[in-house]
């Protein structure tokens, strides 16, 4: 039996059943090749994971490294808890690259890695240990630069008072030395840089020596203990800060030791993670080249196997094809000849033949006829309603839009001209106001005119007055500055007084050494007098006279020496009560000063006073000049306004024509 007598259905059976036992076979040899190809992908994910493993352990240690940084510049507990935080993932994470490589056969390298990880941990402990240490440090010399300027500036207020000449340029030395060991002090705890540890420790010395000075200036003197309670205080607090330094240093020494330890195990951790990301690329470099060398030959062969399919398939299409194709141009024939024929009414016979194609044809070739015609009166009948009823919305449209926007056009130009209207009355208003007022302020300025110049004689007796009190109080401040200058040299003669009084004590000092040694001296004459016996009686009645002679000077002395205390006390009181003098006639001269400065002043004042009355009062007259213009201007103001009221009228009415007209218009527009 030929293929073109049997049916379409069988053929189409018969192809597509050729078609699958193609694929089937191409498919089965894909499949092979598609085996190795996995095989392949596996391993490379393999040492896809251990690459991730890697990046993500390096990322965890560089996430650790920046925690610690960031304690070791904050030291609060949030950035401790960050570190906590930093090391769990980064255990996590080293868990999972110790399985990576224990899977992949490596346990040598697992375990150091873990060793390398615990002993990082122990001394990331020792570093967080050491830089809260840092912080107590810090605290002490922030404790010491608190209390230390307050004491060392009683100690400099108190040197600046004392009546010595050592005592300024010690009172500069510890002010300055106290400022320079507070800002290294302060530096060195804020920057934590061993490099500032020497400066701060030298500008702390420094303080501590001249302090250490003034101290003994204040024993070689013979101050009380009360007053030398200044220079202790501040001794003591420069010792506080000077241990403070010295502790903070040791720390700060210490947690650099152990930053760079610690900074060491993490550089050998990270490089043993490169290593092994490295080792785990170089791996997966070549996975890659080996996959790309597999993909290429199951590209290859997947060429081979789908260009024979295609072949074979285009070979079994084109049979199939043509046993199809073949009925259908005799189809097309029958076709051609019917249309020549015109209706001549013979048909082709299709009975002999099992071709589907050809028994449906006529029946189609009718049935397509009469569709076409109806799909064509349809669509003419379609499209003139839609453009009538799109004619239709469209005019519609525009005469709404129209009829809105004239009615907004119109409603605004209602408005516009009644407030044109409004503004018209208004300004008539305001220039009859402007008139009344313009005249009301004329006679207002001419009364103001005749006080200004009553003001300006009034500031020019004044003036005179006050240059008169200025002259007295310039005479009052010269005696003043007379009598300071008598308290000062009062002052400077029984400091010299003083000095004498000191001189005197020293001398009676000297007096009472020699009167113990002569005394001692008795003493000793007495004893050898004894020693020679009878020989020695006359020898020791001269040393008994000697002896009563030095007691009697002593008795003598210690009555000098507490009339000299008694006048060294009244000489210093003496100075003091005539330094308050001084300084009370100094504040009452500063004082007469100022006074005359403020009446200096006033004079100044009042004479601009009368000069600004003056320019006041000839401003007065131009105001009024001002003022008739303004009211001649106001009522020209008026009739402007009264024409701008017409005009809106008018403009009102044309406006309702307007309206009437337009109106009209849109009616008819509907309407049509």
């Amino acid at each position: 039996m030929s293929i073109t007598r049997t049916s379409i259905g069988f053929r189409t059976f018969l192809g597509f059943t050729s078609v699958i036992v193609l694929m089937v076979v191409v498919v089965a040899l894909s499949l092979d090749r598609f085996h190795r190809f996995a095989g392949t992908g596996d391993a490379l994910i393999g040492e896809v994971d251990r690459v991730g493993a890697a990046n993500d352990y390096a990322f965890r240690l560089f996430e650790l490294s920046l925690a610690v940084n960031k304690f070791r510049d904050s030291k609060t507990e949030p950035d401790a808890a960050a570190i906590d935080a930093a090391l769990a993932m980064l255990t996590d994470a080293g868990a999972v690259m110790q399985k990576t490589l224990s899977d992949a056969g490596d346990a040598t390298a697992a375990e150091a890695l873990a060793e390398k990880q615990a002993q990082a941990r122990d001394l990331l402990a020792d570093v967080v240990r050491r830089i809260s240490g840092d912080k107590e440090g810090a605290e002490v010399i922030l404790l010491a630069a608190e209390k230390l300027p307050p004491s060392a500036g009683r100690l400099v207020e108190w040197l600046k008072a004392y009546d010595d000449r050592a005592a300024p340029k010690l009172a500069v030395d510890v002010e300055k030395h106290a400022r320079n060991a507070l800002q290294a002090s302060l530096n060195l705890a804020v920057s934590r840089d061993l490099a500032q540890a020497e400066p701060a420790a030298e500008a702390v010395s420094s303080l501590a020596d001249t302090v250490g000075a003034v101290r003994t200036m204040m024993k070689e003197k013979g101050l009380p203990r009360r007053e030398q309670r200044v220079a202790r205080f501040a001794g003591r607090d420069v010792d506080t800060l000077r241990q403070g330094v010295a502790g903070f240093v040791g720390a700060l020494q210490g947690t650099t030791d152990s930053w760079n330890q610690f900074k060491a195990a993490m550089d050998a951790l990270q490089a043993g993670a490169a290593d092994l990301r490295g080792a785990a690329i170089a791996r997966q470099t070549q996975g890659f080249v080996g996959l790309s060398e597999d993909s290429q030959a199951a590209v290859q062969w997947g060429l081979i196997v789908g260009i024979s399919g295609v072949l074979l398939a285009a070979a079994l299409a084109w049979l199939l094809g043509r046993s199809i194709v073949r009925p259908l141009k005799r189809l097309q024939d029958d076709v051609a000849a019917m249309i020549s024929r015109a209706g001549d009414g013979v048909a082709p016979d299709l009975a002999a033949t099992h071709d589907e194609v050809a028994q449906l044809a006529s029946a189609l070739d009718v049935f397509r006829r009469e569709q076409e015609e109806a799909e064509r009166l349809r669509a003419e009948r379609d499209t003139e309603q839609q453009r009538q009823s799109n004619r239709a919305i469209a005019i519609a449209g525009l005469t709404t839009d129209f009829d809105d926007q004239v009615k907004q056009v119109f409603d605004t130009f209602g408005t516009c001209i009644q407030r044109m209207g409004h503004t018209a009355a208004s300004m008539n208003q305001n220039a009859e106001r402007t008139t009344e007022q313009a005249v009301t302020v004329s006679t207002v300025t001419e009364r103001a005119a005749v006080n200004f110049q009553s003001v300006a004689s009034a500031a020019e007796q004044m003036s005179m007055s006050f240059s008169e009190i200025d002259q007295q109080i310039r005479l009052s401040s010269e005696k003043v500055q007379a009598a300071v200058d008598d308290s000062r040299q009062a002052g400077s003669r029984i400091t010299e007084l003083s000095r004498t009084a000191n001189r005197i004590g020293d001398v009676v000092s000297l007096i009472n050494d020699i009167a113990e040694q002569t005394n001692l001296l008795a003493l000793n004459a007495t004893i050898e007098a004894a020693r020679a016996g009878d020989a020695g009686k006359g020898f020791a009645v001269v040393a008994a006279e000697v002896k009563s002679l030095a007691q009697q000077t002593s008795r003598a002395i210690g009555e000098i020496e507490e009339q000299v205390g008694g006048v060294q006390a009244a000489t210093r009181d003496a100075v003091q009560v005539i330094e308050t003098v001084s300084v009370k006639v100094g504040e009452i001269a500063q004082v007469a000063e100022g006074i005359s400065a403020a009446i200096e002043e006033q004079v100044k004042v009042t004479a601009e006073i009368a000069h600004r009355v003056e320019d006041a009062t000839q401003g007065a007259s131009s105001a009024a000049e001002s003022i008739a213009t303004v009211s001649e201007s106001a009522k020209a103001s008026g009739a402007v306004a009264n024409d701008v009221l017409d005009t809106s009228r008018e403009l009102e009415e044309m406006s309702g024509q307007l309206r009437t007209v337009i109106q009209s218009f849109l009616t008819h527009v509907r309407a049509a």
